[in-house]
């Protein structure tokens, strides 16, 4: 049986699910970009590159462990592109989905809900 992850991301701070039974989304964990004070999505910003090397080496390790076999991105562009500059081609075609959206500061309840009942963000 396949697992998936959700990674869902902002400049800021990062939210892991897993799909749980019964449909329902299990959260993993919370990361928080502790280099980046500002918030702000600079392109070519050193605190957002290492955020996204850090997401994507999280990545990286749950299919090498064997936590997870596909994962879904849920990100703006510039997170979606920065993770997966950091993972190997392999670990690449792990991630069956991207949506470029930015859920990252909604609330933990919001996410879910979008998640859950209306499937991919347009």
């Amino acid at each position: 049986m396949s697992t998936t992850w959700t990674l869902v991301s902002d400049f800021a701070r990062a939210r892991l699910y897993r799909e749980g039974k019964n449909g329902l989304l299990d959260l993993l964990g919370t990361r928080e970009n502790a280099l980046d004070r500002r918030g702000s999505p600079e392109a070519g910003d050193p605190a957002h590159d290492h955020f996204a090397r850090e997401l994507g080496l999280l990545l990286a390790r749950g299919v090498a462990d064997g936590h997870c076999d596909r994962v879904v991105l849920v990100a703006p562009p510039t997170i979606i592109g920065g993770i997966r500059r950091h993972l190997t081609p392999a670990r690449r075609a792990c991630a069956i989905e991207s949506w470029p959206v930015d859920l990252g500061g909604a609330p933990g309840s919001d996410i879910e809900a979008t998640l859950l009942e209306t499937g991919p963000p347009s």
